[in-house]
This record gives structure tokens, C-alpha cells and sequence, in this order.
């Protein structure tokens, strides 16, 4: 623990939080990579009125060796509370990534959504791991300098 950053902490605690999730629902997986996203009205129209939140889901996108995972969040805690969708990383696709510079969005479209979902990231945080997905789903993004 020593050496890590708050964030890292903080990611490595949901990472594990989304693998007792998922191994609860029958998905005993490792996440590579994973990223708390949400999706909803934007972020600025808190501006307005916070009622706003309650319009807001929230996801934890859990990339696997074999599969893509969205996890529901709680709107109180921020922990997984169900798996709302489990699909083969060769059926799952972005089709639009946007890095962005405070917030980063993307679309994930899945064989069992009619549209693809529209997902905001803190992109400060979340965009290593944002690039990991969007490499891994064939986005067409350049291979990782390593």
C-alpha cells in the first residue's frame, strides 16, 4: 500500500468489490482493467437542480479475459449491487471514445442493448483504463507503448 496514490487504492478496492460481484453471480473472472462510468444527464446540469442525480445510473465496466461485464452501482455507496450484463469480448464493441480532458466518454454496444450505452469517466482517473477497454474491444486505437 505504500507508494499508491488515494486513486490507486481507491480502484484496486472496487476492482475487488467487482470481483466478488461477479464471482457471486457465477462469474469467478480476474478484471484486466475497470472503470466506474455513468450515464445520464450530464454532470452540468447539476447546476440547475441536484434532484438531477437521481436520473443518474451508475456502472463499474469490468473487462475480463473472456468477457465484458457491466456491474450496477449503488447511487449511495458507489459498490456493486448486481451484474446487469455478461458478453464475450468478441460481441462487444465502442463505437465512439472521446478521452476528454476532465470528462471522457464513450458508447459500448452490446448484442443485448438495442443502442449502444453512453458512459462519462472522471478521464483523469479513469483513461489508462478507459484506453485499455477501448484497445481491447477494437477500437482501432494504437497498441500500448510498453
Amino acid at each position: 500500500m505504500a507508494g499508491q496514490s488515494l486513486n490507486d487504492r481507491a480502484k484496486a478496492k472496487q476492482q475487488a468489490r467487482a470481483e466478488a460481484t461477479m464471482a457471486a453471480a457465477g462469474y469467478p473472472e480476474s478484471v484486466q482493467a475497470g472503470l466506474r462510468g455513468e450515464s445520464g444527464p450530464s454532470r452540468w446540469w447539476i447546476l440547475l437542480s441536484t434532484y438531477i442525480t437521481l436520473f443518474k445510473k451508475y456502472y463499474y465496466v469490468a473487462l475480463t479475459e473472456q468477457n465484458v461485464a457491466l456491474l450496477k452501482l449503488s447511487i449511495w455507496t458507489g459498490k456493486p449491487t448486481k451484474v446487469q450484463s455478461v458478453t464475450p469480448r468478441g460481441q462487444a464493441s465502442i463505437t465512439e471514445f472521446n478521452p476528454g480532458t476532465m470528462w471522457g466518454s464513450f458508447r459500448i454496444a452490446t448484442p443485448d442493448r438495442p443502442k449502444p450505452l453512453k458512459l462519462r469517466f472522471v478521464s483523469r482517473v479513469y483513461r489508462q483504463e478507459a484506453e485499455e477497454i477501448a484497445r481491447a474491444l477494437a477500437f482501432g486505437m494504437p497498441a500500448a507503448s510498453q
